[in-house]
């Protein structure tokens, strides 16, 4: 088992992990990151639970009630999930959920209310912070020890042929996480399974 310096010792700078707790009658959640140690009582957990589940029935965002559910939902989630936290200087966060809030999308969570209904131009979560999951700090450690050694990647980007708007560059390059491979464009008819064997 880590003690705590050394959870903090592996923590970048503007980093921090929150991990939460789910009880009977009790959440807690807990920040860390490099020189600070955050715990807090989950206020209201049965509305925390009330909200998920609107704001999960209304992720289509179908019709201006669906979008301003889902808006509310969002922020109220936020306030009581996010907000009690000092992330200012914080630019990227680790989430460990626990129980329900495994299925709970933080990414879009809103940062404030709005009254705007553009999808577009709500204030996200993820536009404040570069966000990533782990189920346990102890699966987090694996992960990132596991060390990418296969000679072929493959690359999907789809093509919506004959719909405008939708067809993606064929000429791109994969995104800079790949940009060390030498990609090969399989559009049309070279992509048969033969050439994608290869």
């Amino acid at each position: 088992h880590l003690t705590l310096a050394q959870v903090q010792q592996q923590l970048s700078v503007g980093e921090a992990v929150i991990s939460y707790f789910v009880g009977k009658e009790r959440w807690y959640a807990l920040l860390i990151s490099q020189n600070a140690v955050q715990l807090e009582q989950i206020v209201e957990p049965l509305m925390v639970k009330e909200q998920q589940r609107i704001l999960l029935e209304n992720l289509r965002l179908t019709g201006a009630n669906g979008i301003s559910e889902f808006a509310n939902a969002a922020q109220l989630l936020h306030q009581s999930l996010i907000a009690p936290f000092a992330l200012a200087d914080l630019d990227q966060l680790i989430l460990i959920p626990d129980g329900q809030l495994a299925f709970l999308p933080f990414d879009l969570l809103l940062t404030e209310s709005t009254a705007d209904s553009h999808l577009r131009t709500f204030p996200y979560l993820f536009r404040q912070h570069s966000i990533r999951f782990a189920y346990s700090w102890a699966v987090l450690q694996l992960q990132e020890e596991e060390v990418l050694s296969v000679e072929h990647l493959l690359y999907v980007s789809p093509i919506f042929a004959g719909q405008k708007g939708r067809q993606l560059n064929q000429t791109a390059t994969p995104p800079t996480s790949a940009g060390e491979w030498q990609p090969v464009n399989l559009s049309d008819t070279m992509a048969t399974k033969d050439n994608f064997s290869r």
